[in-house]
């Protein structure tokens, strides 16, 4: 009986996933997402930037047909290397386009303090959060029958939709998502929180490349 009822779990977790053939594909893509989402970037692709994100991968495996890639936006020690990395490269920074730059951060800004800045750390999240939707979604349009595997163990999910307004109609049913949304991304602010994911999903063109400030 006992196994009978766990084949039949297993069986409609399968179904949930929306796997068939291509099973043996999660833990690859798994690994593709894991590694886009923080990887060295080439000198002539980044233009000189190296900073592709602050997003820490701790692991990437698949799990119940799932893709699961577990990580940290704005992980505090890379936060804090790729501060010290333009305290000390501030120079070259002046000579790359703004476009590149706005990324990196504000070139005006003063890096002599030890710890990153609250502006700054802000900066980070936002566009790791930005970053984070991309990689996902390129995944998705790339492997559109494994949308359902790709996204139902993810991290942070509620980056993942479609549109924005998906994500208002879930907070509306279940005001407790907005809740974590603020502990999520260190905003008290609940009206604040939903602006940020707003413009995660919906990035002006100055926020995208870092020109709002």
């Amino acid at each position: 009986m006992h196994n009978n009822a766990m084949g039949q779990i297993m069986s409609r977790m399968r179904e949930e996933a929306m796997i068939t053939r291509d099973e043996s594909m999660i833990g690859p893509i798994a690994a593709f997402i894991g590694a886009r989402l923080q990887y060295p970037c080439p000198e002539v692709n980044g233009q000189g930037n190296p900073w592709t994100s602050t997003i820490r991968v701790d692991q990437h495996k698949e799990k119940f047909w799932g893709v699961v890639v577990y990580c940290n936006l704005a992980d505090p020690d890379l936060v804090r290397e790729k501060w010290v990395w333009i305290r000390e490269n501030k120079e070259q920074m002046g000579k790359l386009p703004r476009r590149v730059t706005g990324k990196l951060g504000k070139l005006d800004a003063d890096y002599s303090a030890d710890e990153p800045s609250d502006a700054f750390k802000a900066r980070c999240l936002f566009h790791d959060a930005m970053h984070y939707r991309e990689c996902y979604l390129d995944m998705i349009a790339l492997q559109p029958h494994l949308r359902g595997a790709i996204c139902m163990r993810a991290d942070h999910g509620e980056l993942l939709l479609d549109q924005f307004s998906e994500l208002e109609e879930r907070v509306k049913d279940k005001p407790e998502y907005l809740e974590s949304f603020c502990r999520k991304y260190h905003i008290e602010d609940p009206v604040k929180a939903m602006e940020f994911l707003h413009s995660v999903y919906e990035p002006t063109t100055k926020q995208r490349y870092g020109f709002e400030d």
